[in-house]
């Protein structure tokens, strides 16, 4: 595969594959090269994301993923602690890997917008705000019974009337 220069989404594509191809073992870079929803996601700490499975009779709730800690170097880039429900850890950074064993891949993005921004709630007066993507199966816009999907906790809550008061 040629590096596409053309755009910075053809560019972080290109990257994204690069990595995946040569990092995730065959069996799971056929299944994350076969999840078509990919989708890059607004990040702050103690940011949560919603894992769930919609079934006939709606959404089921798995596990949450929350943004716990923050690194930047010169030499690894970016990267982001990320914990599951019951308190596991991973590291995620430009490298796509599988999430929490999961059918969620992630990465942090090769030319993230990071801001550092006053924040209106919370104690906290400003936020770093960066990116997150995330690929699963399917796409949150069209659910299909059996698959898992990945929104964040806020539109997830005000998507299904039914978990108003999640808190994850």
């Amino acid at each position: 595969m040629d590096l596409d220069l053309t755009g910075r989404r053809s560019l972080e594509k290109t990257l994204a594959f690069r990595l995946a191809e040569s990092t995730l073992s065959a069996s799971e870079f056929s299944e994350w090269n076969l999840y078509k929803f990919t989708h890059r996601a607004l990040c702050h700490h103690r940011k949560v994301f919603c894992v769930w499975e919609h079934s006939s009779n709606g959404p089921i709730v798995l596990d949450s993923i929350t943004v716990t800690g923050i690194h930047v170097d010169t030499n690894n880039g970016f990267s982001v602690s990320v914990k599951n429900g019951s308190g596991q850890r991973q590291w995620v950074t430009h490298k796509p890997a599988r999430i929490f064993d999961l059918p969620v891949f992630a990465h942090i993005p090769f030319i993230p917008d990071v801001t550092f921004l006053p924040r209106t709630l919370d104690e906290e007066q400003m936020t770093l705000k960066f990116p997150l993507v995330y690929k699963t199966e399917g796409n949150p816009d069209r659910l299909v019974e059996g698959l898992l999907y990945v929104t964040q906790v806020g539109e997830f809550r005000a998507t299904f009337a039914q978990f108003a008061d999640l808190r994850l």
